[in-house]
């Protein structure tokens, strides 16, 4: 009786230790449910929240919609980004933007499932999975993106870059994208663009770098934060 209850408790703890722990590595994609893509899209190492001093008087702790399956902004879940969050009694009010690093599969199966789960059909999910990027793709995202609606693509590629951590240089982004409405009034989502060869076809990251930190410069604001390609891993090895 013993030896069947401590079995037991085994198997009670191995099953709360799976439950808990990340679904990139423990579950099949297909299987993830809505709380599987939840933690990809605000917990997983491919995402990253910036906080930033509201100076354009928009409102503070702001919510950001999540990536849809095409790698467009959609609304469906804010609850996704920065839940809970607070600014601290007198300090300045923040608006937090939201980074994704939207090339990896983690990312791209998260938008597939969440399409799915939303009565996309499997087939359409797995083409769109079956597109994999040319290019490394980072997208911020935010509910209040005023600070991306006066500047241009041109202007944003200038000071927008990859820092590398192990190669010491900066890679900077190939091409940038500001995704609007349709009537062009509010600003969506920046997508930024890296190359993944050089133009003599080697690699732009070794395949021992250890990370890359993410600057963006958006008329007086700054955003800027790390990416630890070590952590970016999946049940098939480093994802990016």
């Amino acid at each position: 009786m013993c030896r069947r209850f401590t079995a037991l408790i085994a198997v009670f703890l191995l099953a709360a230790s799976v439950w808990a722990g990340d679904p990139w590595k423990d579950k099949a994609y297909k299987q993830w449910d809505e709380k599987d893509i939840r933690k990809v899209m605000t917990e997983s190492p491919w995402v990253r929240a910036v906080r930033v001093e509201n100076t354009w008087g928009g409102p503070s702790i702001a919510e950001a919609p999540t990536l849809g399956a095409s790698g467009s902004a959609a609304s469906s879940d804010p609850r996704d980004i920065s839940r809970g969050a607070k600014p601290l009694a007198g300090a300045p009010s923040e608006t937090v933007f939201v980074v994704h690093w939207a090339s990896s599969r983690t990312i791209r199966r998260a938008q597939a499932r969440r399409a799915v789960l939303g009565g996309v059909q499997e087939a359409v999910a797995e083409k769109f999975l079956m597109q994999e990027p040319a290019e490394y793709q980072v997208v911020v995202l935010g509910s209040d993106m005023t600070p991306f609606a006066k500047v241009e693509e041109k202007e944003l590629k200038e000071k927008s870059y990859l820092g590398l951590r192990k190669a010491k240089n900066r890679l900077s982004a190939e091409r940038i994208e500001i995704e609007r409405t349709p009537d062009g009034s509010k600003v969506l989502a920046v997508h930024f663009y890296f190359a993944k060869k050089t133009e003599a076809g080697q690699a732009t990251f070794s395949a021992d770098e250890r990370g890359a930190e993410f600057v963006c410069l958006a008329g007086k604001i700054t955003l800027k934060t790390s990416f630890d390609f070590q952590r970016m891993t999946d049940n098939q090895g480093i994802d990016l």
